[in-house]
Parts: C-alpha cells; sequence; structure tokens
C-alpha cells in the first residue's frame, strides 16, 4: 500500500499532508458525505478544539446548521496499538453518546449521524481508511455554558433560572445514570445552550463509561473532578462513577450561582480543599454566599466518603435544590450590586453581586482573578489562602470566620481536562494550529 497523503478536503480542494503519526485537521471549505439522502455538510468556521479533535460549524444546502466533532486518529503504521486504543475509545464515545441520546431525550444533544469517508487511493479508488470521524451533533446558538455564566453573566442572582436549568441538566444525568451510562466529565464546557441559556443540553461522552466501579483515575476535568478519582493510584479500591458525577453536578451548581470554583482540585495539596476537609459543615458558607440550606445539601453532595454521596444520589441533589430555590424571590436579585434581600433560598441573605460574580460581604472591592488559561501548571494557582487563625477544627464552626478571611474562593476558569478526547462548541476564530491541545478559552 503506498504512503497515505491524506487529502483532507474529500470533495477537492486544498491538500495537507499530515505527519507519520497524527493527521492534520481538515481546513475550512471542507465537505463530508456519507452517500446517504442527508447529503453533504461544508465545515464553515471552527467552534472549539483539543489535542485529539476539533469541532466545527457546518451547514447543509438547506441552510441548516450543525456541530461536527472531528475525531483524529494516529496513522502511525509502527503504533497498531495506539491505532486500536482510539479506535475503541471513539467508538464507545459514539455508542454511549446513541444510547444516551436514543428517544431524542430533551437533555441530550443529539448525535445526528456518524460520518466515516473513505479517501482516495493510488489508484483513484475511495478505499483507503479515513484519519476522521465525524460525528454530525445539534447546533448550539448559544453557544455552551461555561460562556453564558462567566462572559454574559446571564445566571447570576437569578434564583428561579437556575434551579430550572439545574433541574434540566440534572435530569438528563439521572436518564444517563438509568441506562448505565456515566459521564464522568460533567462541567460547564460540555454543557450546551438554547433559548438565550433557558434550555440546556448535555454533550460530549468522550470519557463516558458503564463501569459501576472503575480504576481508571484522573478521567475529567481537575475543578469538577472528585477527590477519589483524581487522588486513586494502582493500590487504591476502585471508586464510583455514578457518585463522581453527583460531585461534578454539585461544583456545577455553585459555578451557575456564583461564577466561581470552591477550589482549583479536590486534593488535600490544595490548600481551600484541606480547608474544606477539616470541617465540611461549616467551611463553604465562609467562603462562598450561599444559603445555610443550600450548605446542608451540598455536605451530602460534596461528602468525600463517596459511598454515602452515592445513596444521597442525584435525586436528592436535585430535591433540595428545588426545595430552596422555590422559598426565594429571584427578584431581589436581578439588579446586580450591593444589596441585601429579606431572605433567600440558595444564596446568603448579605450576597454581593459585583464584578461579575457572587461575593460574601468581607469580598466587596477586591481583586478576583477572572480565571485561568487552564493549564495544568497554573490549576493551583486561584485558591483561597486560608489564614492560620482561620484553620477550624474538624467540625467545629470557626469563630468570627468572615472577618478573619482574607482572600477569595477559586476563580472560575476553563477546567483542565485529563482526557483522550476534547470538545467545546464556541465560537471562536480558526486556531493557526488546531491540532495542538490548547483550550478554546483564554484569559
Amino acid at each position: 500500500m503506498p504512503t497515505l497523503e491524506v487529502n483532507t478536503n474529500v470533495h477537492g480542494g486544498a491538500t495537507n499532508h499530515a505527519g507519520p503519526s497524527t493527521p492534520a485537521p481538515p481546513p475550512l471549505g471542507t465537505l463530508i458525505d456519507d452517500g446517504t439522502d442527508a447529503g453533504a455538510l461544508q465545515l464553515t468556521s471552527v467552534l472549539g478544539y483539543g489535542g485529539y479533535g476539533v469541532v466545527y460549524r457546518a451547514s447543509a444546502p438547506a441552510g441548516t446548521l450543525y456541530a461536527v466533532k472531528c475525531l483524529l486518529r494516529s496513522s502511525n503504521p509502527n503504533n497498531p496499538k495506539q491505532q486500536q486504543r482510539q479506535r475503541r475509545l471513539h467508538m464507545r464515545e459514539i455508542a454511549l453518546h446513541r444510547l444516551a441520546g436514543a428517544g431524542a431525550h430533551p437533555g441530550i444533544v443529539r448525535l445526528h449521524r456518524v460520518i466515516e469517508p473513505a479517501l482516495p487511493a493510488a489508484d483513484g479508488s475511495l478505499t483507503l481508511p479515513s484519519p476522521y470521524t465525524f460525528l454530525v451533533m445539534d447546533f448550539a446558538p448559544c453557544g455552551d455554558l461555561f460562556t453564558l455564566i462567566l462572559h454574559k453573566q446571564v445566571y447570576l442572582g437569578r434564583t428561579g433560572l437556575v434551579a430550572r436549568v439545574f433541574a434540566q441538566l440534572a435530569a438528563a444525568v439521572s436518564h444517563c445514570h438509568s441506562l448505565g451510562i456515566f459521564h464522568r466529565d460533567l462541567k460547564p464546557e460540555n454543557v450546551l445552550c438554547w433559548d438565550g441559556g433557558e434550555t440546556v443540553r448535555l454533550a460530549d461522552f468522550g470519557l463516558a463509561t458503564t463501569e459501576r466501579r472503575s480504576k481508571e483515575w484522573r478521567t475529567g476535568s481537575v475543578y469538577h473532578m472528585s477527590p477519589e478519582c483524581q487522588n486513586g493510584n494502582s493500590s487504591s479500591p476502585p471508586y464510583s462513577p455514578l457518585a463522581n458525577d453527583i460531585w461534578s453536578l454539585a461544583i456545577l451548581l455553585l459555578n451557575l450561582l456564583t461564577a466561581r470554583n470552591p477550589w482549583a482540585r479536590a486534593s488535600p495539596s490544595d490548600p481551600t480543599f484541606s480547608a474544606y476537609l477539616s470541617s465540611p459543615r461549616y467551611f463553604l458558607p465562609q467562603v462562598l454566599p450561599i444559603s445555610s440550606g443550600l450548605n446542608d445539601v451540598l455536605v451530602r453532595a460534596l461528602d468525600v466518603q463517596w459511598e454515602r454521596r452515592e445513596t444521597f444520589g442525584v435525586d436528592g441533589l436535585t430535591d433540595g435544590v428545588a426545595r430552596l430555590a422555590a422559598e426565594a424571590d429571584e427578584n431581589q436579585y436581578r439588579r446586580l450590586g450591593y444589596l441585601k434581600p429579606r431572605k433567600s433560598g440558595l444564596y446568603a441573605p448579605d450576597v454581593v453581586f459585583e464584578g461579575g460574580m457572587a461575593r460574601c460581604p468581607w469580598e466587596v472591592g477586591m481583586h478576583i482573578p477572572s480565571g485561568s488559561s487552564g493549564s495544568d501548571g497554573d490549576a493551583n494557582t486561584h485558591h483561597i489562602r486560608i489564614p492560620p487563625e482561620l484553620e477550624p477544627k474538624p467540625d467545629v464552626p470557626p469563630k468570627n470566620a468572615k472577618a478573619n478571611v482574607k482572600t477569595s474562593s477559586a476563580s472560575f476558569g476553563p477546567s483542565v481536562r485529563q482526557s483522550p478526547t476534547d470538545s467545546m462548541m464556541v465560537e471562536m476564530p480558526p486556531p493557526p494550529t488546531p491540532a495542538k491541545d490548547v483550550r478554546s478559552i483564554l484569559y
């Protein structure tokens, strides 16, 4: 067989010559087609990219828009095991996405079709296997939840909207769990938005699994990964991917409410998380403006004993949030600025909205970094610095904690994903080198 030179525009146009290991992504203008009546799609712009794939916006001849995730496969003939592993991961993602979206569940991004075009052989016939697998999905005109939280501040102070959106997301996760599918990468970047943020759907099943107990450590994104998944090793007992999803949902809820992360990573090496471990019942309300009722719910959803968290379940978290949200008057929070509402269901009574985030009163006027680049090296740079006098004894409420706290909780930035695939569907200019593992949102 002759050396493979990938014509990335399957139906003509510029030719890119891939390297010996990973092919170059298809250029804009590429037409992809599976020969069915659905017709060809043209890749028109880049929505997001990562180390093992690119997400494009694509248009059909009738003008319908789609998001197309292009999975790249190694073409190195000297490493067949890598090729086989990538192929298994891609097929698992496709199978689990199709299963989760069967019946057109309203909370799952629809996977319309999978295209694997053949490429020209030396004799001109379309017989060589393509290094690309294209997943054709719903296009989200409002982008992802990360963008709406941080850049557009759609949810800040809107208790009712937060509760409705969180209920949709939790229902999608519960649906997956009922099918034996565990997502393992729940984060704002993997939640796509419609109707100005009123409607959300879950995307990206690249790390999903059907294993009820797993020893695949550090699978997911560091901000949203549970401690048992993040800190395990070969001698550790397996963890529960279901309980890992519950943890991620709880962090995602805090993202919606406050536009912040409680810590950089759920590891004892993180000072903020270490302080939480010392006093899980009382710590969060000292650094985030959440109500005591929500803290009671989060203490169970963020229980470091995953067996108890698994028993609490997605339903326990969802029901608690719905009950508390029903007690709040969201109109009291709608105006951004310094205000003290009479009561709160999810927020603390003295919450302050300033600088695009929810703050405790002692944080007013403080400079809190807007985010990080998401690189592994700086994932720990935006944690709260706990002064010695605030470090509590286990399960003992700290005295005068609010007066002693000096800095804020972790900033809200793109998650550091440890994964074989990556997809984000946020509108952006085409990247100069889309095959490199960089984030689609930087600050």
